[in-house]
């Protein structure tokens, strides 16, 4: 069992757009046919481009803006 907090984990930019930050709770690898888990986070107004990823498919849970 892997126990992790969203308030210990580091933010990272995603690799297509250095403006959007994410903490990574899995990494591709830690369970089989997973390629990751994490968390975005968009500001308001920012766009995420049309893009492909070849080996995976996203999903995205879309939440209020934090206060």
């Amino acid at each position: 069992m892997k126990i992790i907090s969203l308030l210990n984990l580091p933010e990272e930019c995603v690799s297509h757009n250095p403006e959007i930050k994410r903490k990574v709770m899995l990494r591709n690898g830690e369970i089989p046919n997973l390629t990751s888990f994490f968390q975005a986070y968009i500001k308001s107004g920012q766009i995420i481009g049309a893009h492909v990823h070849k080996d995976m498919y996203e999903i995205f849970l879309v939440e209020a803006p934090r206060k």
